[in-house]
């Protein structure tokens, strides 16, 4: 599969993760090489165990591209993500299992969070902060309600190559020439927990609201409410996973049969920030109390594509931010 070949070429590439070498953060966990393969080996074995135990098949691959040159051309902040996720559950499911852990979702995600000078030469704002990450995450449905909970080991600082990464696509792809790169956080790892839950409210046909709340600890701590508005061709049996930093939720599983040839999205979110490892005190970055979210997507399905795109308007997350932004999400499928 195209997912697991790029996620093996990552690792392959990303040698600087295996090489010994130790350090220490006052607010994050003390690193080694091991920190990483630690992060594959938990995902590995939960997976595998989930997979003898319960008789799991592989139901499906989601996948979201995100970029700030997809939104308002800028190169700073939410600069870009990508999110990986594989479905294993029993070949008999359909829509979301009545009990936790019937469904597992693996997740592979990397950020990159710029400051507004990626080159280091303008004022400061943020630290740089380079993001890999890998988790388990559990869907299911009680009554009305649909929860999704989890936890990832999230890596940050320039073990993870993500900034080696970005440096390397200026260079080769841009012509960019980064010498002069702006302060990166050290090397840590947080378990981070994150929680949802759901009450869809059907409007007519394959329309529906739907309220929800979320919660996450570890490299970010808040609280958040917010709505989508799902209308035109959405199915309500489909597996869609929530995007951390667009809020877009992206689908992973097959399209069902009542998928229609387009259909919309429209959602808006409210956060309530208790803290960040991303934005530390010690380098002039504190986060905003409040954060808010908008955004609007379409989809378009026929028998051999399917094509999504969204764009997403986050307010600012730090104190001295000069504006908020638009990223754009794109999803392409290509079904042979």
């Amino acid at each position: 599969m195209l997912e697991l070949d790029t996620l093996r070429l990552f690792l392959r590439s990303n040698g600087r993760l295996r090489r010994r070498e130790t350090t220490k953060r006052a607010n994050g966990v003390p690193q080694t090489h091991r920190g990483i393969r630690l992060m594959i080996g938990v995902s590995m074995l939960a997976s595998t165990c989930f997979a003898t135990s319960a008789n799991a098949e592989i139901l499906g691959y989601g996948r979201l591209f995100v970029n700030d040159y997809l939104g308002d051309g800028h190169d700073r902040w939410r600069s870009g993500s990508y999110a990986i996720s594989q479905i294993r559950g029993r070949p008999s499911s359909v829509g979301l299992p009545s009990a936790a852990w019937e469904m597992i979702e693996i997740r592979l995600r990397s950020e990159i969070i710029a400051p507004r000078h990626l080159d280091g030469h303008g004022p400061f704002d943020r630290p740089y902060a380079g993001e890999l990450s890998l988790g388990a995450h559990t869907h299911f449905k009680q009554g009305r309600a649909e929860y999704s909970l989890g936890a990832d080991l999230v890596a940050v600082g320039k073990r993870t190559g993500v900034s080696s990464f970005q440096r390397f696509v200026h260079g080769a792809l841009l012509g960019q020439d980064l010498e002069g790169f702006a302060p990166e956080l050290s090397n840590a790892l947080y378990p981070t927990f994150l929680g949802e839950m759901a009450m869809p409210i059907a409007i007519s046909g394959q329309s529906r609201l739907r309220p929800f709340v979320e919660a996450e600890a570890g490299v970010e701590t808040f609280v958040r409410a917010g709505l989508d508005i799902e209308f035109g061709g959405y199915c309500a049996s489909e597996l869609r996973i929530r995007d951390v930093s667009t809020g877009f939720r992206y689908r992973a599983s097959p399209p069902c049969a009542e998928t229609g040839l387009v259909s919309g999205l429209v959602g808006v979110d409210f956060a309530k920030v208790f803290g960040s490892k991303l934005l530390l005190a010690d380098m002039s970055a504190e986060p905003k109390k409040f954060r808010a979210r908008a955004r609007i997507g379409v989809q378009f399905d026929s028998l051999a594509t399917s094509v999504f795109y969204g764009i997403t308007w986050l307010s600012k997350e730090f104190e001295g931010q000069a504006d908020s932004q638009l990223v754009g999400a794109i999803n392409i499928n290509l079904r042979f």
